[in-house]
Parts: C-alpha cells; sequence; structure tokens
C-alpha cells in the first residue's frame, strides 16, 4: 500500500508539516500504535525523509521510545539490540537492570512501542533487515521504521524480501504550486535571508526547474541565490566605496592647492607692505633730516 505525504506551506513549520501532511503523520502513528506492519520510508534523495523521522523523534514520545540509527556496515543484529538498550535506559533510567527482553515486557505491559528507525537502510548488511523482521515478529512491541529511495527498495528486496511485508509510505517531491508556500516558510523558519517580497512566481518556476521539486535542493539554490546577490551588493558597496575615496583625495588635493595659494598670497601680500612700509620709513628720514637742514 502507498501512502503519499503531501508538501503543503503553512505560516509555522518548514519541512513537511501541513494540514495535509500531518494527517498523513497522524496515519503513521496510528500505524505504529495499532497495526503489526512494519514501515519502509521512501522517497528521493533530499525529499525530506530524515526530517521526518526526526519529527518523530521530537514529537512522539508518548507512542513509546524511539531509537533513530544510520545504516552503515558496522551494524549487526547484536549492535543494534546495544543501541536499542542504549536508548531504552536514557529513556527510562529505572530499567537500567534489566535486559532487553525484560524491557520489551514492561514497554508492552504500558501499552508503549519501542520504535527503531534506520536512515539510510540501503547500507545494511545483507540479510540484517530479514533478521530485524523476525526478530520484530517475535517481539511485537518493537516497531520498525527502514528509510530508503525507490531504486534501493528494489535493490535491497533482492537480499531481503521480507521488505514486501512492509506499510510503504512515500514522501513526494514538491509541486510547482506548493514551492511558493514553501518559500514563504522558510522566511519565517530558517535562518536565510529570504524576504517574503522576493518570492514570486519566476522565482517559483526557476526553483521548480533547477530543484525538480526536492526540499534540499530548493535551499540549495535559494542559498546560492542569496550569496550571489550578496556578492553583487558587496561589489556595488566597494565600487561606491572606491568612487568616494578617488573624490574624496581629488577633493583633498584641490583643497591643499586651494591652501597652497592662499598661503602664496598673504606671502606676497606680506612682503609688499613689508616694501610699503620700508619705502614710507625711508621717505620719513629724507624728510626729516630736510627740515632739519633748514
Amino acid at each position: 500500500m502507498v501512502v503519499d505525504i503531501v508538501y503543503k506551506s503553512t505560516d509555522e513549520l518548514l519541512d513537511f508539516i501541513s494540514q495535509e501532511r500531518t494527517e498523513n503523520f497522524s496515519l503513521l502513528e496510528r500505524i505504529i500504535s495499532n497495526q503489526t506492519e512494519q514501515i519502509i520510508l521512501c522517497g528521493k534523495k533530499g525529499v525530506g525523509k530524515t526530517t521526518f523521522l526526526q519529527y518523530l523523534h521530537d514529537k512522539c514520545n508518548y507512542i513509546g521510545s524511539i531509537c533513530l540509527l544510520n545504516g552503515n556496515d558496522k551494524l549487526s543484529l547484536e549492535a543494534i539490540k546495544t543501541q536499542l538498550i542504549h536508548t531504552l535506559i536514557a529513556a527510562s533510567p529505572e530499567l537500567q537492570d534489566q535486559d532487553l527482553s525484560s524491557m520489551m515486557n514492561s514497554y508492552q505491559s504500558h501499552q508503549q512501542k519501542i520504535i527503531l528507525a534506520l536512515d539510510n537502510a540501503m547500507f545494511l548488511n545483507d540479510g540484517l533487515i530479514n533478521q530485524l523482521l523476525e526478530y520484530a515478529i517475535m517481539n511485537p512491541v518493537l516497531r520498525l521504521i527502514f528509510v530508503l529511495t525507490k531504486p534501493q527498495v528494489y535493490l535491497k528486496h533482492i537480499t531481503d524480501n521480507g521488505l514486501d511485508n512492509c506499510y510503504f509510505i512515500e514522501i513526494p517531491v514538491l509541486k510547482k504550486s506548493q514551492i511558493g508556500g514553501y518559500l514563504y516558510s522558510l522566511t519565517k523558519t530558517s535562518e536565510l535571508d529570504l524576504l517574503a517580497e522576493d518570492i514570486n512566481s519566476s522565482l517559483v518556476n526557476k526553483l521548480f526547474k533547477q530543484s525538480r521539486g526536492i526540499p534540499r535542493n530548493i535551499l540549495h539554490v535559494v542559498e546560492q541565490r542569496l550569496l550571489a546577490q550578496k556578492r553583487r551588493f558587496k561589489k556595488i558597496l566597494y565600487s561606491y566605496l572606491l568612487v568616494a575615496g578617488i573624490l574624496f583625495i581629488i577633493a583633498f588635493d584641490q583643497l591643499y592647492v586651494s591652501y597652497s595659494l592662499l598661503e602664496s598670497i598673504t606671502n606676497l601680500l606680506t612682503e609688499e607692505h613689508k616694501i610699503q612700509e620700508s619705502i614710507l620709513e625711508t621717505w620719513f628720514l629724507q624728510l626729516q633730516n630736510f627740515l632739519y637742514n633748514l
């Protein structure tokens, strides 16, 4: 069975929560709480699968305890059991003296679930998914979520055919009509310097074409556009500063020339005044001598 989780923006949430998607998320909660199927969370790279798991971890602790692991070839069934024990003890320290089986019985008695979510499940060793599915059958309190892309589901099915019995939830890419709302949510919830007035149909069309509707790609394209805008702004600012600097140098030079000219004129006037004083003094002495000789 395939359930589409549709992106629809709201004013308060970023990557995948909207009224429509909240309803689908509630469906996931019901599957975990009331059904026995394990889950494949599927979608293209960057579509929001890891964000989906993180939201499950942060908001749905009332269902039980959630252990998030990143798939890799170092994991084994025993290693995963050890991680489950650490998670359960962190959530309920009073269980620290119990083994995993006793912990599961305790959760079962309190009608809570133990959720194991494996991101990048493609990188688990071949056959490990089947082992986990068999282990979950023996321990009904355990719920499994395997995160894969569609091609990975087909490839992993070759070695782990137990995936056929999992509930399939696909997170689709954004439609063009949903990108504008997604961008508006970014203006309110992210650290990007994206303004609501920057969003228009031209931007939406370009982003849809460049990102193929994948949120991570949209973020990358928006970041690159904003970075380019900052670079252009810096170039313009540097140009203005350069022009202002040149004008200041010219003005200072003109001021210096004017000051030098004024000083020269002052000096000339001073010299002329001194000459006139000398002439008057000489004339006065001559007049004094003339009068004395009379």
